[in-house]
C-alpha cells in the first residue's frame, strides 16, 4: 500500500469543513456535509476525517451532539483494531494521530 498522508487528509477535511462554514452552514451541518461529500480513501482516512472535525468542534467551543459522539466512539473502536503498519505513517504522524484520538476520547466521555 502507498504511504498514507495524515496531514494531507487533515488539510482536505478542514478545507471542506470550512468551505461549508463560509457558505453559512452551522458546525453540525458543515460536519455532516463534509463527511457525506468527501470520499475517504480508506478506513484510516474515514477515522481521521471524523477525529479532525471533532477536534475542531471542541477547540472552537462547540458541543458535540450525541449522534456524533456515537459515531466517534465507533471510529475510535475501529482505530484501536487497525493494523497501522500498513499505512506507513511516520513517527510524527503516528504521535499526532494518537494524541488526537486521546483528545477526542476525552471529549466524548464528558
Amino acid at each position: 500500500m502507498n504511504k498514507y498522508n495524515f496531514y494531507e487528509s487533515k488539510f482536505r477535511t478542514l478545507e471542506s469543513f470550512y468551505m461549508w462554514i463560509e457558505q453559512g452552514s452551522t458546525y453540525d451541518v458543515a460536519a455532516s456535509q463534509c463527511m457525506y461529500y468527501d470520499q475517504p480513501q480508506n478506513e484510516l482516512d474515514e477515522i481521521v476525517m471524523s477525529i479532525t472535525i471533532a477536534t475542531r468542534f471542541a477547540r472552537c467551543g462547540k458541543l458535540l451532539g450525541d449522534d456524533f459522539k456515537q459515531v466517534l466512539k465507533k471510529k475510535i473502536e475501529s482505530f484501536n483494531m487497525l493494523d497501522l503498519s500498513k499505512y506507513n505513517l511516520n513517527e510524527d504522524e503516528l504521535k499526532a494521530l494518537k494524541e488526537e484520538i486521546s483528545e477526542v476520547s476525552g471529549y466524548i466521555s464528558n
